[in-house]
């Protein structure tokens, strides 16, 4: 068996005072054992149980990176915010649970409310950590965390309801999590009412036979700060103005959260119909 790869041949140009100059670089061929262990063992990820039986057979070399413990413990794909970078960006998380074996197949399949698009390109893979730098996660401990990145905020958030980081309403998780969050609001739940878009996401999960969910407050903060720290990106922004629905009522007001912009993520009560209040979704590992 031999694997090959090409690295295809790249000109760049550019003119100045009329003088055009040229550089070529020239194809590269690799063997595949010559690649770095670390993205041989990254490409061996993809593989299941069956396929990487096979390669083990091939020779030594193959037979022991097809048995790396690493391999084993499910490696997180690249997309994933998990322990390193949660450490990277925020804070030591200590241990990190492990993904499902079959993540990675998964994150390929057909995407249930996008059409054409596959899971890694319409959701986030989060890990939401029970403890960071040796302190309990809640939505209070998050903003702390949070003010690095927007330092003109009070709490993190450009705006958060009090009751909501309150001792009453502002619990630790039980234990840490992997969850699998959408990038957006689900098409055709917005403007809608809290009863008929949860009616939207039980319909959603019969059709995709997964257990989709509503988030809650630090599921759905925890996600889309995560995508800003380590991207840029707003998601849920302000242009257009978006927020999702969240689990939690406050004197039986709905939480939303979104519309964020450089000036910070807003966390807020729904009291008003005319908000373009969504609902995102997740599933949890």
């Amino acid at each position: 068996m031999n694997f090959k790869w090409e690295f295809m041949s790249l000109t760049v140009g550019y003119t100045h005072n009329n003088f055009t100059n040229q550089l070529q670089v020239e194809a590269k061929q690799v063997s595949f054992d010559q690649l770095p262990r670390e993205m041989i063992l990254e490409v061996f990820s993809y593989l299941n149980d069956n396929d990487r039986a096979k390669c083990s057979q091939v020779n030594k070399k193959w037979q022991t990176l097809s048995n790396d413990p690493n391999l084993l413990k499910v490696i997180p794909p690249a997309m994933a915010f998990g322990k390193e970078k949660w450490k990277t960006y925020f804070g030591d998380i200590g241990k990190e649970p492990p993904l499902p074996a079959n993540i990675r197949e998964i994150l390929k399949s057909p995407c249930p409310i996008w059409e054409g698009k596959k899971i890694r390109d319409t959701h986030l893979l989060v890990l939401i950590p029970q403890i960071v730098n040796g302190k309990l996660l809640t939505k209070k401990s998050l903003g702390e965390l949070a003010k690095k990145y927007f330092p003109n905020t009070e709490k993190g958030y450009r705006y958060i309801w009090s009751e909501l980081i309150d001792e009453k309403n502002d619990k630790p998780i039980d234990k840490s999590y992997w969850m699998l969050m959408t990038k957006d609001v689900i098409p055709g739940s917005r403007y809608e009412g809290c009863a008929t878009q949860q009616t939207i996401v039980s319909d959603l999960a019969k059709k995709a036979l997964t257990n989709y969910e509503v988030p809650d407050t630090l599921e759905a903060t925890v996600s889309i700060f995560s995508k800003y720290v380590s991207s840029g990106k707003y998601l849920f922004s302000d242009s257009p103005s978006t927020y999702t629905r969240c689990q939690e009522n406050i004197r039986d007001f709905r939480v939303i959260v979104g519309c964020f912009a450089s000036s910070g993520l807003d966390v807020n009560l729904n009291f008003f119909d005319q908000v373009p209040i969504g609902v995102a979704v997740l599933r949890k590992f």
